[in-house]
C-alpha cells in the first residue's frame, strides 16, 4: 500500500527531527 509507505517514511522523519530537537548542538 502506497499510504502505508508514506505513513511509515513520515514517521521516521518525524522521529528524527525529534531527536534533533531534544539534542540541540
Amino acid at each position: 500500500m502506497i499510504f502505508s509507505h508514506l505513513l511509515m517514511e513520515l514517521t521516521y522523519i518525524y522521529h528524527f527531527s525529534y531527536n534533533i530537537i531534544l539534542m540541540p548542538v
